[in-house]
């Protein structure tokens, strides 16, 4: 898993650069708010990339704390539970009749 992890990185890095290299002279005009600047495509595909990271960091640790939530709610239902269990394995079987 580790080999093929490294070779898709490395295909990917060589795009990236490849990318870079053919856009590196290529100039835009980019509007944001109402303002206007101007940027390479390069340096537009790297905030692009560095605005999806901080997005995707921003909803992966948001899920992070719903699920520790729900597994801190899990645990105490579970504690309770076995609680009752073991409240249940004490109670004598029921009346002897004779």
């Amino acid at each position: 898993m580790g080999i093929a992890r490294t070779i898709i990185l490395i295909i990917v890095v060589v795009f990236v650069l490849i990318f870079s290299l053919y856009n590196a002279n290529a100039v835009v005009t980019v509007i944001i708010l109402g303002k206007s600047f101007k940027t390479t495509v390069a340096l537009l595909a790297l905030y692009s990339f560095l605005a999806g990271i901080v997005s995707l960091i921003i909803f992966a640790i948001s899920e992070e704390i719903g699920l520790r939530i729900k597994i801190n709610r899990l645990k105490k239902e579970n504690k309770e539970l076995k609680k009752e269990i073991n409240s249940l394995r004490n109670l004598p079987l029921g009346k002897e009749e004779e």
